[in-house]
């Protein structure tokens, strides 16, 4: 059943990346989207990136968005 789970949430992922645009430049700004598990190694970069005024982030936890529910 895990298993099951686990390749159906890749395959939306895959989905999903297939389906939006990722990055994207508009006049000095940059939109970026970003799924992972863990924000932490998002929020570091941001920190040490000099060009972070210009840098739009999206962030979609893939932990905490989606939900497995246990039915009987």
């Amino acid at each position: 059943m895990r298993t099951a789970l686990g390749r159906l949430l890749v395959l939306c992922a895959v989905v999903l990346l297939l389906l939006t645009q990722n990055v994207s430049a508009d006049g000095n700004q940059v939109n970026i989207t970003f799924i992972c598990y863990d924000g932490s190694a998002l929020a570091a970069a941001e920190k040490s990136n000099p060009y972070n005024a210009s840098i739009n982030v999206t962030y979609i936890s893939g932990y905490s968005d989606f939900r497995v529910e246990n039915r009987p």
